[in-house]
């Protein structure tokens, strides 16, 4: 470690060479910026121990299979080099269908669906490169124990005129890319701009937008 003033000896040296053909004024703003931020600069205490009383939430529900709990909760953590080699499955294989587990949040908009205007196209379903937009056909009845908020819709497919058509986002994998909202061709003729799909913030719909996803998840996939 350079001692201090050999240090800033060097950044203005660096300054000089590089801004000097720019001229002295140009030079002289660049020292009036090192000496404001060692004019600034202040030592921060960090305790050898946590003091924060503060409860994280768990990495992954705890309903998720023991490797997750094991194994993917650590990583997501930021504790996977603590890991054993003795954890990792022998043969090097990773188990399928673990990402249902690790619940980013990284979206600051997601997808919100409007029942009123979608033609059930189909569209934003197939679109959706992470898979977080999935539509059903039920039996009116397998609604019955929603939660509240639970959107459906009356079918437009004459395959299945009696059947209700739902169109749910897992709003806590959604990385917010409003390709759904793009390739949307219904349009709110009552408020312009609007789609069947519009983008809205993320956290007021988070704990909502769970429960409906897992309540959704649940529902057969065939009518």
């Amino acid at each position: 470690v350079l001692p201090r003033e050999e240090a800033i000896e060097q950044i203005k040296y660096s300054i000089k060479k590089t801004y000097g053909k720019r001229g002295e004024s140009v030079v002289r703003r660049n020292y009036a910026a090192v000496d404001a931020t060692l004019a600034n600069m202040f030592e921060m205490k960090v305790p050898e121990k946590v003091t924060s009383t503060i409860e994280l939430p768990p990495a992954v529900p705890g309903e998720a299979p023991a490797f997750v709990q094991d194994v993917t909760a650590m990583m997501i953590k930021g504790e996977g080099d603590l890991l054993p080699v003795s954890a990792l499955p022998v043969d090097g294989t990773y188990p399928t269908a673990t990402t249902q587990w690790e619940k980013r949040n990284i979206a600051l908009e997601v997808p919100v669906w409007d029942p009123d205007v979608c033609i059930q196209c189909g569209k934003c379903v197939y679109v959706c490169p992470h898979a977080v937009i999935r539509s059903k056909l039920v039996d009116g009845e397998l609604l019955a124990d929603a939660p509240d908020g639970f959107l459906t819709a009356d079918s437009r497919w004459r395959e299945f005129p009696d059947r209700k058509y739902t169109l749910q986002v897992a709003v806590e994998d959604c990385t917010g890319c409003q390709l759904c909202v793009e390739v949307c061709p219904a349009k709110n003729k009552q408020a312009v701009g609007r789609k069947a799909i519009n983008m809205e913030p993320q956290l007021p719909l988070r704990e909502e937008g769970a429960r409906n996803w897992d309540f959704f998840t649940k529902l057969p996939e065939t009518p």
